[in-house]
């Protein structure tokens, strides 16, 4: 009875790994040009992942490639390429720098989080970061 007690939580600890998911998936858009549509459609045809929905997970792409990868190796770099973009793990999203000459009352401008109409210079930027798949 004591062995059962303390096997079953090593038992459970053993196979913790295995119960993760692979973190969150991108879609692909739903209107994707028609050649690399039709690329990527092969490369599940020869993974052996049937498209059953639309949008297609960019996981299910990549679990296909391998396999498709042994039939047509130039399909798979132009499908590995194409996925690239979809699986950044750090990246600049947006960056501007705004100038500005004003004359007049100093007043507050609308929906411009408190920057009054005297401010010069405006400047912003969106970055991104995921860390592994267990951390957005």
């Amino acid at each position: 009875m004591k062995r059962a007690r303390l096997a079953s939580p090593l038992l459970l600890l053993a196979f913790q790994a295995s119960a993760f998911g692979r973190g969150v998936s991108p879609y692909l858009p739903l209107t994707l040009e028609p050649e690399m549509e039709a690329q990527i459609e092969r490369v599940l045809i020869l993974g052996d992942k049937p498209v059953l929905t639309r949008p297609i997970p960019a996981a299910t792409v990549l679990d296909a490639l391998p396999k498709a990868c042994k039939f047509d190796h130039a399909l798979c770099e132009q499908v590995q390429r194409y996925l690239a973009r979809y699986t950044h793990t750090s990246g600049l999203a947006h960056a501007s720098v705004e100038g500005a000459s004003t004359n007049g009352a100093d007043t507050t401008l609308a929906n411009r989080y408190g920057m009054a109409n005297k401010s010069a210079l405006a400047a912003s930027a969106d970055i991104y970061l995921q860390p592994s798949d267990y951390l957005l």
